[in-house]
């Protein structure tokens, strides 16, 4: 969700001598000497920049690192090239915190994991994350982020993946039991760590995660005011219920196809010309998560 441009960015920082901090940097032309882009990138984005110099300390590569590496997407050439070079201290830290990631997934679900993207904290945080994916199986090529905060352990998405039907069902169920005529769409965001695990019910997922929706109301005859009392109702409602949710109630025109996904049904309303949505609310409640 997010991270593209940072995945070439953090791919590119890995093969030079020296580290990128900032999010965003400058693309690279084929007259651009590596050393040259990644001094330029550094004074743009970050007055604090460390400027790796040389005769910085650097370690040979562990095969385990290689790995990390190559899931990443660099070439064998580039690869090559670090390895010649020696890893600097960043190249190290992104590797080694990357494996105790990877292993951490390992050992919860017992799959294979890959490495997608990812950086090392900044100056002001402790955070490091990856977005990884798993190697094979149901969900194989499903990205998802992981953090590692030290002390404190990791937290992924991939819990998000395995038990989203089951979490929406129980969501979309919960909404339609109190209010009528409504189409739920709806998805788990963030990541979790051992609070949930993989035995959990859905029912029992209602208050441990975090819900992103949209709610339907087919009613082409519906008034503004109208919207707004059930808009009202449905947050009430929600909130009362102490779920941690972040979405929007929209009144369509038509009715869309039930089996549509969230994002689907997002798309029609970003553009929508109000031949489709007449009104529409966003809505946020602060549940149990944050309790």
């Amino acid at each position: 969700m997010k991270r593209k441009v940072m995945c070439l960015v953090i791919a590119l920082c890995l093969v030079m001598v020296g580290g990128c901090t900032a999010n965003t940097k400058t693309p690279r032309t084929s007259d651009t000497k590596p050393e040259e882009d990644l001094v330029a990138n550094d004074k743009d984005n970050n007055e604090d920049a460390e400027i790796v110099v040389e005769g910085e300390e650097t370690a040979e590569m562990t095969k385990q690192q290689e790995e990390v590496f190559r899931s990443y997407g660099l070439s064998e050439e580039e690869i090559t090239k670090m390895k010649e070079k020696g890893l600097d201290y960043k190249q190290q830290s992104f590797a080694d915190t990357a494996i105790i990631m990877l292993t951490y997934l390992e050992e919860k679900y017992g799959e294979s994991f890959e490495v997608v993207s990812g950086d090392i904290p900044g100056v002001l945080s402790d955070e490091y994350w990856i977005t990884a994916q798993a190697s094979d199986g149901a969900h194989a090529g499903e990205e998802f982020d992981v953090y590692y905060r030290g002390n404190e352990g990791c937290t992924d998405g991939y819990i998000g993946i395995l038990k989203e039907e089951e979490a929406c069902e129980a969501f979309e169920r919960l909404i339609k039991e109190k209010i009528s005529n409504v189409q739920v769409f709806s998805e788990i965001t963030g990541e979790y760590g051992s609070e949930i695990t993989l035995e959990m019910t859905g029912d029992q997922l209602l208050l441990e995660v975090t819900y992103s929706f949209t709610i339907v109301i087919t009613d082409p005859d519906m008034t503004e005011e109208e919207f707004n009392q059930k808009a009202d109702e449905i947050e009430t409602f929600i909130g009362d219920s102490c779920l941690h949710s972040m979405g929007g109630v929209y009144c369509f025109v038509n009715k869309v196809e039930s089996d549509l996904t969230m994002n689907e049904v997002d798309d029609i309303i970003e553009d929508d010309n109000k031949l489709v949505v007449k009104w529409g609310r966003g809505i946020v409640t602060y549940g149990s998560v944050y309790k």
